[in-house]
């Protein structure tokens, strides 16, 4: 197949057509097998003449399924670096219309071509700006089989099944446009966030994501297994208002199905925290009058303490190390003395970090007495003097660090006993739990 390109003269233009890969070859030896009469058709779209353009492509529209190998070659080919410059742009974008046209007949061809050139490139060569030919051409046989003009999405569901992971997930970029109304297909979707590939799982995610609140309780109706992990997924994706009770309490106890298995995670913020020096959690929750326990996961509880807006919650910690530590916008600056004051009457000693911005606080207090305040917006308002490690140290987190524990080091080496919980202050108790809380597990 000669695919060469005429210049304005129509005289043919020499380029490196050559893709110089496996996987070109293998789409070679498939095109080849195209008719003689198609191929010149192919030729002539990349004529630099509109009018020999605009009658190839309509010989192409009407060739169907016959001319999609063709085609896909060419399309691969055009991530060539070898030829990257505006005619491949043009006769891709060319190609891409034709198979758009095509439709349904284009559906099978194309994630062949797909599954072909994607085993000739790695995972990792398909992230980045400095992608190489292959992944080039492999983005526009992908964008090709998005682009198609199908009589029915339900057309792309077989494909969910696809062996390539790259077909399954470039077919989930497709419902995942419909948005809500790709709520019908949920019970094949949400299999496939429990897929080994992390690109077609993340691609599941954002399906399920799109669909909204109904993903769960459309699932619930369907008639299909789901594995643990996917229906977390839902639960991280979903929010909590539109649940019934049967949806919560499915919330509930994959909540407690997850907890055993989590492993202590870094947390990088800015905002304020509390650390007492015990692995008592149901003295803390006593010692600050709260009430109404939800137990979460660790993610759960520092994205809902993390959302500002969601002032009717405090998030404690399970124990690390001995330690707990408390997180919410209620016990915030207007609190922290009373509130340093409380734990350390109770557990001797308590501490009080804050940093926003550039700005850094933290507070001490020792068996219910204030012993250091200091705010770097008003230092002259510092109480006590300066903790030993204010010699070395003027950060937050370095502060922490070496007063109680630092939130960044927590990690599997640290030790966690017990589960994180979120109970109410007063004014969550009045309101109840926020709205859409388990939508920050995403």
């Amino acid at each position: 197949m000669r695919l060469a390109p005429l210049d304005l003269y129509g005289r043919e233009v020499v380029v490196s057509w050559e893709t110089g890969d496996r996987a070109g070859a293998d789409l070679e030896a498939v095109a080849g097998q195209t008719d003689g009469s198609l191929s010149a058709l192919v030729d002539r779209l990349g004529h630099d003449r509109l009018e020999e353009r605009n009658v190839a492509r309509a010989q192409l529209e009407a060739a169907g399924a016959s001319a999609v190998p063709a085609l896909a070659l060419v399309l691969y080919r055009c991530g060539s670096r070898q030829f990257v410059d505006h005619r491949a742009r043009r006769l891709a974008r060319d190609s891409i219309a034709i198979l758009t046209t095509i439709g349904d007949l284009a559906l099978v061809p194309l994630a062949q071509a797909i599954s072909t050139v994607s085993g000739e490139v790695s995972e990792a060569d398909t992230v980045g700006e400095t992608a190489g030919g292959s992944v080039r051409g492999l983005r526009l046989l992908e964008d090709a089989l998005r682009a198609l003009q199908v009589t029915d999405v339900a057309k792309y569901v077989p494909l969910l099944e696809h062996p390539n992971e790259r077909v399954r997930g470039t077919s989930l970029r497709v419902f995942e446009r419909l948005g809500p109304d790709a709520g019908r297909f949920v019970a094949q979707v949400v299999p496939l966030v429990d897929d080994p590939s992390e690109f077609v799982s993340d691609r599941a995610k954002a399906v399920v994501a799109a669909i909204g609140s109904g993903a769960l309780s459309a699932l619930r109706h369907a008639d299909v297994p789901i594995r643990p992990r996917a229906l977390r997924a839902l639960v991280e994706l979903d929010g909590w208002d539109p649940f019934d009770a049967e949806d919560r309490a499915l919330v509930e106890r994959l909540i407690q199905m997850t907890i055993p298995s989590e492993v202590p995670e870094p947390m990088e913020f800015e905002g304020s925290w509390y650390a007492a020096p015990t692995s008592d959690q149901a003295g803390v929750i006593d010692a600050l009058d709260l009430s109404d326990v939800f137990k979460v996961t660790t993610r759960l509880g520092t994205a809902i303490w993390y959302k500002e807006e969601l002032c009717g919650c405090v998030y404690i910690a399970p124990a690390l190390n001995n330690w707990i530590l408390i997180f919410g916008h209620e016990l915030g600056n207007k609190k922290v003395f009373a509130t340093l004051s409380t734990l350390s009457s109770r557990f001797e000693a308590a501490y009080w970090y804050d940093q926003f911005e550039g700005t850094a606080a933290w507070g001490m207090a020792e068996k219910g007495k204030i012993v250091r305040y200091f705010d770097s917006e008003d230092p002259d308002e510092q109480i006590g003097p300066p903790h030993p490690a204010e010699r070395d140290y003027n950060r937050v987190f370095d502060i922490a660090r070496h007063t109680s524990i630092d939130p960044r080091e927590i990690g599997p080496h640290t030790r966690m006993e017990g589960h994180g919980v979120v109970v109410l202050t007063v004014a969550g108790t009045r309101y109840g739990l926020p709205s859409g809380i388990m939508a920050q597990l995403r």
